[in-house]
């Protein structure tokens, strides 16, 4: 199966296994899609998948990543769907 197969298909649920585990809610994926073109990138990266994915906070982020359950069942699912990774976090900017 594809990267964004094995992504969606056993990484998504078995994060969403942890979350509710946790109790923990407002995690929302905005976007998650194939990579078509990389129109500015360094020419030796290659990307296939991108998600968005929006928490409530940073502790929440922490707070489900750092979990026993996230470390032992959902991360070994991502390792195996992503060969890299670049997570960045964000504040949002009001344009109006």
């Amino acid at each position: 199966s594809s990267d964004l197969e094995a992504y969606l298909e056993r990484y998504v649920p078995a994060f969403n296994k942890v979350a509710n585990a946790e109790n923990i809610t407002g995690i929302r994926i905005n976007y998650i899609g194939s990579v078509a073109g990389l129109l500015a990138v360094p020419a030796d990266e290659h990307w296939d998948i991108i998600a968005l994915v929006q928490y409530p906070d940073y502790a929440t982020f922490r707070k489900v990543s750092e979990s026993k359950g996230y470390l032992e069942d959902a991360e070994p699912h991502r390792l195996a769907a992503l060969e890299d990774l670049r997570l960045i976090a964000t504040l949002a900017v009001e344009t109006e």
